[in-house]
């Protein structure tokens, strides 16, 4: 696993209770209208480290435990829109329901950290209709 060719590995880390790589985000950063098939999801500058690696970010000091890091930040704009198709589905046995719209979407994606910045090329960001991007309304539980 070491052997990647990975330069960078950014992520927020795992907490002490395990929760790997997800953070609470605020809810400014999300935006849907689901009746128009639209919706945006972005924040900017925001603090992660860079494992480096992939191997590092999980297991640089054993199972679960990150490797050394260097601090970065990351910034977003992901937007899905133009509806392509839309659907249902439910499961009584698992207490699932959701309806859906599958859309195109877009992703700007940039990273600074001491020395070194990226960003990816907005043109090879999107996903067309042959890729897969659902924005969707789920219901579970005592709400089915």
């Amino acid at each position: 696993m070491d052997n990647t060719h990975q330069l960078h590995d950014n992520n927020p880390g795992i907490t002490r209770d395990g929760l790997l790589w997800t953070f609470r985000a605020p809810a400014h950063a999300v935006e849907v209208n689901f009746d128009a098939g639209v919706a945006h999801y972005g924040m900017a500058n925001v603090a992660m480290a860079d494992y480096g690696t992939l191997a590092n970010a999980l297991f640089g000091k054993g199972v679960g435990l990150p490797g050394d890091s260097v601090p970065s930040t990351v910034s977003w704009s992901l937007n899905w829109h133009t509806v392509l198709s839309t659907g249902s589905f439910r499961d009584d046995t698992v207490g699932f329901a959701m309806d859906y719209k599958q859309t195109e979407a877009h992703l700007e994606w940039s990273m600074r950290e001491k020395g070194f910045s990226f960003t990816a090329e907005g043109s090879h960001q999107f996903v067309p209709a042959s890729g897969y991007a659902l924005i969707a309304r789920e219901r579970n539980g005592v709400f089915l």
